[in-house]
């Protein structure tokens, strides 16, 4: 997961009256540029010699969904409550941390204690409301998934967020089929790890997972904490920042950064 320097969802930026002609036209583009993509997918080549795997990080990289994340959290303390603000969210660097992370956190600091099943429930909940309305992905996301998976180059989540989570977000993509392998979905999450990140436990379980060494596997990940965990257990790496403001630390600690899949599959890795 990213740091919370998130770019909200850019169609919220110009969803009101007298722009929604507009975004119907961006949708309509949006549309095109997916299928011109999948169309195009054959001729484009990255170079696979060097891993036989892609480990994705969730938030910020599938999904724009760091915004929900942060907003559900601002609905949460005024509703709740809560003895903090959200400057001390941003201080905490919280966005990047898992949900137990964040509940150690306010117990150890702030003396808050929180039932982490009824939040996530909750949390849950209000980001249903919010994303089954404005949720968006990469464009060129199902064109790299369809490459991966005609390459025969395997793939899983690595995240700090919750199974349920994850799932319920790729199936509101519709793109869960990618990581099934039945019964079971490749994803590691926060609640299947003892450590988290930067704690490079996610990836090497990935890794695990799908059965290929780590240093055949690539990650494309949004955040200091994830790129550090990845480097620390030999994994390849890929700074994604489609969703965010460029950072120069994670540029910095990557191999290669990008702002969309595209570019992955135009160019060699």
């Amino acid at each position: 997961m990213m740091d919370s320097r998130v770019t909200p969802p850019r169609r919220i930026l110009f969803w009101d009256a007298t722009g929604r002609i507009f975004c119907r036209i961006y949708l309509v583009w949006i549309s095109f540029a997916v299928v011109y993509r999948s169309i195009s997918t054959k001729n484009m080549k990255i170079n696979t010699a060097s891993f036989s795997a892609v480990l994705f990080d969730f938030d910020g990289v599938i999904a724009n969904s760091v915004w929900f994340y942060r907003h559900t959290w601002e609905q949460f303390i005024k509703k709740s409550g809560l003895p903090i603000q959200m400057d001390d969210f941003e201080k905490e660097n919280f966005f990047t941390k898992s949900l137990t992370q964040v509940c150690e956190i306010l117990k150890e600091k702030y003396n808050i204690e929180l039932n982490q099943s009824s939040l996530r429930e909750e949390t849950l909940a209000t980001e249903r409301s919010l994303m089954d309305a404005w949720l968006e992905s990469d464009p060129s996301l199902i064109p790299f998934l369809e490459y991966c998976k005609n390459t025969g180059i395997k793939i899983a989540i690595g995240s700090n967020s919750w199974t349920k989570r994850i799932e319920w977000v790729l199936e509101l993509l519709q793109i869960k089929r990618y990581f099934q392998t039945n019964p079971w979905y490749n994803i590691i999450s926060a609640d299947m790890l003892t450590h988290h990140k930067p704690d490079p436990e996610v990836w090497i379980r990935c890794a695990e997972m799908l059965e290929i060494p780590i240093e055949k596997c690539l990650v494309i990940e949004d955040g200091l904490p994830g790129l550090t965990g990845a480097k620390a257990c030999g994994a390849q790496t890929v700074y994604y920042h489609r969703f965010c403001r460029p950072e120069k630390a994670c540029m910095e600690l990557s191999e290669k950064s990008v702002e969309s899949f595209s570019e992955l599959l135009e160019t060699n890795i």
